[in-house]
């Protein structure tokens, strides 16, 4: 059984080459560490990487269900997914590994993830994302994040469809799915409160705060184009959650990327703002943000992208009159921007200026009048 021929292909990868399914169903039975036998040539195929190569997809199937290690590895380190693309097979072994993707089993989702990693997070967007959409990677990505699996499990599935989502057609898709937004938005409090909690866990703050980014990378994209199916969905309430737990201790890159994902969901939209202004807690949170990530020299790249986040979102809060300025004052802003206007960044500077501008342009019901009067902000002066 284990006689090699010519090419270094026991019995077992002959029939797997050919898709002989009677035959490796025999070999199994006769012998299970048949399925990981490796051929004696410079690649070390196991039958199943033999049937990726050649494209057999019944007994790839097959051997998947028979149980073999799915992400084995070619001599040159080759997975599955990376042989097949390879070999120009792009509808193998998509399907087997996105469904081991939706399974319940949380080992199942690692080794999948494994498989697919090389090919769906590289660049800013994978070149085979239109493989992974049609062979279901947005459903299979959902089902897990439905799935009674933990969090870190989740996060492992949901990074591969980060790099697809900057393409417009897997947008759609994800807005298409009924379920998609809602459980996006419940990821969104899972990672948050992860993040909050990982002092007191094994999972570590940065894998927390690097997950929560993740997944608000991706709520922006989306709020971009689709907001208020975003805002319907509850997108809006789960970014505040998310970042009055993540202030603080959380790394200014993951902040950002909750505040850019809310302005999104607020630009040109009263009733998204509102929404936003009408809780108190919100406007606090945004002042308490600010405050603890202020430098009291000029700031690092990820704390200017952090506070140009910041002031471009609250410039876009006040942009229509709706927010309380005394919240807003008490929240401690006047003085934050007030500092960001001497900032040595001038997008930043100008985002500052900006916001100070729609905090006292045309507002005099709100007392801005008293603003301007009180001595509290030289830049507020010079702009009378």
């Amino acid at each position: 059984m284990n006689e090699y021929d010519e090419h270094g292909y026991a019995p077992i990868h002959q029939s797997a080459q050919r898709s002989l399914l009677k035959s490796i169903e025999k070999f199994v039975q006769t012998n299970r560490n048949q399925l990981e036998l490796e051929t004696q040539d410079e690649y070390k195929f196991t039958a199943f990487l033999v049937a990726v190569k050649y494209g057999q997809i019944t007994a790839v199937k097959l051997l998947t269900d028979l149980g073999s290690q799915l992400d084995a590895t070619t001599a040159q380190g080759l997975n599955a997914v990376e042989l097949a693309a390879a070999e120009g097979h792009t509808d193998i072994p998509w399907p087997t590994l996105f469904k081991l993707l939706a399974s319940l089993a949380e080992d199942d989702v690692h080794t999948a993830a494994r498989c697919l990693k090389p090919l769906l997070q590289t660049g800013s967007v994978s070149r085979h994302w239109e493989a992974a959409l049609s062979n279901g990677v947005v459903p299979a990505v959902i089902a897990s994040l439905k799935n009674d699996i933990d969090t870190r499990a989740k996060l492992t599935s949901f990074r591969l469809l980060l790099h697809l989502t900057p393409a417009p057609a897997v947008q759609s898709a994800i807005l298409a799915h009924p379920d998609a937004l809602t459980v996006l938005n419940r990821l969104v409090d899972t990672t948050a409160a992860a993040a909050n909690s990982a002092g007191n866990s094994s999972w570590n703050a940065p894998a927390s705060d690097a997950g929560c980014s993740a997944v608000c990378t991706t709520v922006e994209q989306l709020a971009s184009e689709q907001a208020s199916v975003c805002v319907k969905a509850g997108g809006l309430g789960a970014l505040c959650r998310c970042l009055g737990l993540l202030s603080g201790e959380s790394e200014p890159d993951a902040l950002a990327e909750v505040v850019e994902a809310i302005g999104a969901m607020v630009k040109g939209n009263p009733s998204h703002q509102s929404q936003v202004n009408k809780e108190p807690t919100n406007i606090q949170q945004f002042g308490v943000v600010l405050s603890t990530q202020l430098p009291t020299r000029q700031p690092c790249l990820p704390q200017r992208r952090l506070l140009f986040a910041l002031t471009h979102c609250g410039r876009r809060l006040l942009a229509e009159g709706s927010i309380d300025v005394q919240l807003w004052l008490e929240a401690g802003r006047l003085p934050q921007h007030c500092f960001l206007c001497r900032a040595k960044s001038k997008d930043l500077q100008t985002a500052a200026i900006d916001c100070l501008r729609a905090l006292v342009d045309g507002k005099p019901r709100h007392g801005s009048r008293s603003l301007l009067s009180d001595g509290r902000c030289p830049t507020l002066q010079k702009m009378r």
